[in-house]
């Protein structure tokens, strides 16, 4: 029985080097974002009696949970997790579910995170996770091959984002998860110039709101958050006092930064600003580090999103190649995301910075996706050598032949 147990586990384990330069890039940001959790934090943390190493402190923790299980999970053959795509389909439906049940725990008008005694989280987190999951397993076992295989593909990405629009109220993460869907659907198609028409008619559909928010839509008293945070995106001096108070900071940072920045620590506008080591940590780094070091941090992101583009090429199964794509798709989007916010291109959205804004839940699963990312690399590269193997064990064979 141990024996095979034992065997049984070992044929779950994949052996191999890890990918170093994938790793690097995902270690660099860590300790970028730390820096600069560190930096824009201590204050707040001073202000609520805390030590000043607070925040940073919880981050490293997080991210050593988080490395810790990027490890484990890159040991594991990722087709066992692609096995489990329904019951990860059914696992994110139940943790929206539970945000209505006494798990739920609301927070600045939304309910987005649950809390089981000590563990607290943000669902929408693991809900990602599941989700990629789900459409790896989606792609390989049915394809898009068929209106009725699209159909279903597609109404299971809409009612995920409008669970999670309506019952959580948070649309930020339904856009992300609908955009990471579409991303998928886009890329497992040969002819894509139906989503490129499509995203035209976003495009239009989002200039035609602004439009009518601006001249048509009367100011009313009471009148819901989200047309507000559009008014204080298009006029940011008119809310100084509320809404447009952290878009208006962020762009004084940016312009108070310059190219080299006034210096680590140096920031004023995170005296001002409630949480500057969350979705506005970015406005930090450009007034501390000025243009170069944001174009620092986009260098690294952009070394990131290389190396995840390396590994789903050499994937060796749909699978892997999907579950890349799905990765690339959610750090991609919530970083230009952010970016666009900070820079008042977008209104504000409560989206985080991957890696670098302060959040254990965040990090910690984002660390996972890369974990199966790990072991699509090591799958394949161990595919590859043990090709090469028997190709030159078969030519050998053949020159003695001749002997």
């Amino acid at each position: 029985m141990k024996s095979r147990i034992k065997k049984t586990v070992s044929s779950w384990l994949t052996r191999g080097p890890m990918n170093y330069n994938l790793l690097f890039a995902i270690l660099f940001l860590n300790i970028y974002g730390l820096i600069m959790i560190y930096s824009s934090s201590y204050y707040s943390a001073t202000s609520l009696n805390l030590p000043s190493s607070h925040f940073v402190t919880h981050q490293a923790e997080y991210l050593l949970i988080g490395l810790v299980a990027m490890y484990v999970v890159s040991k594991i053959d990722y087709h066992i997790w692609m096995k489990m795509g329904w019951i990860g389909y059914g696992v994110a439906i139940i943790l929206v579910v539970l945000l209505k049940t006494k798990f739920g725990v609301g927070a600045l008008g939304a309910i987005r995170w649950l809390e089981f005694g000590p563990i607290r989280f943000q669902a929408a987190e693991p809900i990602k996770l599941f989700m990629m999951v789900f459409y790896a397993m989606y792609m390989a076992e049915y394809g898009l091959t068929s209106p009725g295989k699209r159909l279903v593909a597609w109404v299971l990405a809409g009612v995920m984002g409008l669970l999670l629009g309506v019952v959580s109220d948070n649309m930020s993460t339904a856009i992300i998860i609908v955009g990471i869907c579409y991303i998928i659907f886009m890329v497992s198609q040969k002819r894509i110039g139906i989503y490129w028409k499509v995203i035209a008619a976003i495009v239009v559909l989002v200039a035609v709101v602004l439009l009518a928010i601006e001249f048509v839509l009367p100011i009313t008293p009471g009148e819901n958050f989200r047309i507000t945070r559009i008014r204080a995106f298009l006029h940011p001096e008119e809310y100084t006092a509320s809404t447009g108070l952290q878009a208006q900071q962020a762009l004084y940072a940016i312009g108070a930064g310059g190219f080299w920045g006034q210096g680590l620590g140096q920031s004023l506008v995170k005296f001002k600003l409630s949480e500057p080591y969350n979705d506005y940590i970015l406005a930090i780094i450009c007034e501390e580090m000025g243009v170069f070091g944001a174009c620092l941090l986009l260098f690294l992101y952009g070394y990131l999103f290389t190396q995840i583009v390396k590994v789903e090429r050499i994937a060796c199964d749909v699978e892997g190649k999907i579950f890349c794509t799905g990765v690339f798709a959610q750090v991609a989007i919530q970083t230009i995301l952010n970016v666009m916010v900070v820079v008042n291109w977008f209104p504000t959205t409560g989206v985080s910075l991957p890696f670098i804004s302060y959040g254990g839940a965040s990090a910690i699963f984002l660390l996972i996706e890369f974990g199966v990312v790990f072991n699509i690399d090591k799958v394949a590269r161990n595919r590859k050598y043990h090709y090469e193997a028997v190709k030159q064990i078969n030519k050998e064979e053949e020159r003695r032949k001749h002997y």
